[in-house]
């Protein structure tokens, strides 16, 4: 087994105490090294965090009903399944790409993917009564709706529609092929069927 960089044992004492102390009142760090600067603990705290910390759920109420699979209650169960995974520094843990709405973090449901694959899957609701995709024409040109979509960080006009079905179904549309062209991009076996199944279901929306 290969540790983090200056990574030390622990002592017999000190792994006990680690039992007594429960992570967000859930984790359990059963680590046999000290994981200070660990990236493998960094990701499974914050995974902790968001499904148990109250004070998280006031700025990102999404999270809210969110659980931890019980296996990954113990840090070292989880860190197996991410170094099986391949995880490196940049890669995202996504727990509803394979199931929409999922809530529940465990190696069945979850995948480790880029970060703009991970933004780009995740159907963020509008901040206004418009549904993903649609904002208001501003230019008031006979057209009430503009459809976009932003894709690595940069934001695409998609056109003037007269209605918010019309735009939104535009929406869509990209979003499926674009998820298609993604799936050609990624190595992982796994990734790519997440994103062609995901491309799917974007258009069985649509229908």
């Amino acid at each position: 087994m290969q540790f983090h960089m200056n990574q030390t044992p622990w002592t017999p004492e000190t792994r006990k105490r680690s039992h007594r102390s429960k992570i967000y009142g859930i984790g359990i760090n059963d680590a046999p090294y000290n994981t200070a600067g660990c990236l493998y603990y960094d990701k499974w705290r914050t995974m902790l965090r968001r499904c148990y910390a109250e004070e998280y759920h006031v700025r990102h109420p999404y999270y809210i009903g969110c659980t931890v699979d019980p296996r990954w209650h113990y840090f070292m169960e989880f860190r197996q399944w991410l170094v099986q995974e391949g995880f490196v520094r940049g890669l995202h843990l996504d727990k509803d790409l394979i199931i929409p709405g999922n809530k529940v973090y465990s190696p069945e449901t979850c995948i480790l993917v880029p970060r703009e694959i991970n933004v780009f899957t995740t159907m963020n609701k509008s901040t206004t009564t418009l549904p993903p995709g649609v904002i208001l024409n501003p230019r008031k040109n006979g057209k009430k709706y503009i459809a976009q979509i932003k894709i690595f960080g940069k934001q695409t006009f998609l056109g003037y529609y007269n209605t918010v079905e019309e735009a939104f179904s535009v929406y869509l549309k990209r979003k499926s092929q674009q998820a298609e062209v993604l799936s050609e991009t990624v190595e992982s076996p796994k990734v790519k069927k997440a994103l062609i199944n995901f491309s799917k279901r974007v258009v069985e929306y649509i229908k």
